[in-house]
């Protein structure tokens, strides 16, 4: 069974990736980025690297979670949930964002237009 993980209220927080150019390893976005892999904090308060923390805490934030989408094994985009309560990593959960991560398939203009993936 699966709680609520938060949908993302603030402005501050939505807005402050589109701002912020994550380098690899920095923050939630980097480190999926660097590993390729989900990243699960338990507790972001606790995360010596989380730069998004203040934000995050301000709107009572309390765990996050990344995954990556890959398209031939690059990371093109990573996926972040925020819970408001101290969250424990989730093997089956993790196990199951990985398989998701790995699915998106894009297609290209040509294979759209002829109706192929």
């Amino acid at each position: 069974m699966f709680g609520m993980w938060h949908p993302w209220r603030s402005p501050d927080l939505r807005q402050h990736p589109s701002r912020t150019t994550f380098t690899r390893d920095s923050g939630l976005p980097g480190r999926v980025g660097a590993t390729a892999q989900p990243v699960w904090i338990r507790c972001i308060a606790e995360d010596p690297n989380f730069p998004r923390m203040p934000i995050a805490t301000s709107e009572g934030l309390v765990a996050a979670l990344g995954f990556p989408i890959l398209v031939a094994g690059e990371v093109v985009a990573v996926m972040e949930f925020f819970s408001p309560e101290i969250r424990q990593p989730d093997e089956d959960l993790l196990e199951m964002l990985s398989a998701l991560g790995n699915t998106y398939r894009p297609v290209s203009g040509a294979a759209a237009r002829a109706g192929k993936p």
